[in-house]
């Protein structure tokens, strides 16, 4: 198969839905390879279809801090935390998000906001996440592990 037909493959498979990791599989290449084919080499044999893959990229990007929303929901998470004393997994459920992404909002984003907003968030609001986190991670390992 020639590049210009291993591109627009690739391109159609994640057009359709497949994510890198899933196209990499298929075509047996890294996922970085195949994100370095949708987002450069593309490019050089069909201009249409790259568009179409890079805005289908754009809307597929994590969402940020910059959106009002994302920091409304680290704030909130952080209050479940602290103040309500949830764990990730309570505060996942309860805001029908996946586990990982309340944890970045409680580590990352938390780290983010107090970078453009440390008035918002203080330096000891990311200090006592943290070390609520950490007494949660203890208590796992403690609850997970075989007594002898």
């Amino acid at each position: 198969m020639d590049r210009k037909a291993q591109y627009e493959r690739e391109a159609q498979m994640y057009l359709n839905g497949l994510s890198l990791r899933q196209i990499s599989s298929e075509v047996g290449l890294s996922h970085v390879s195949v994100y370095h084919h949708l987002t450069r080499d593309l490019q050089k044999y069909n201009v249409i279809l790259f568009d179409k893959v890079a805005a289908k990229l754009e809307e597929n990007q994590p969402k940020s801090i910059k959106d009002p929303a994302i920091c409304q929901r680290v704030l909130r998470a952080y209050r479940a935390l602290v103040l309500e004393n949830k764990t990730i997994d309570e505060i996942a459920s309860e805001f029908k998000e996946p586990f990982f992404v309340i944890y970045r909002d409680l580590t990352t984003r938390l780290n983010a906001l107090h970078k453009v907003a440390p008035e918002t968030v203080t330096k000891e609001m990311i200090e006592t996440s943290e070390n609520i986190l950490s007494q949660h991670s203890m208590a796992n390992l403690q609850k997970n592990t075989p007594s002898r």
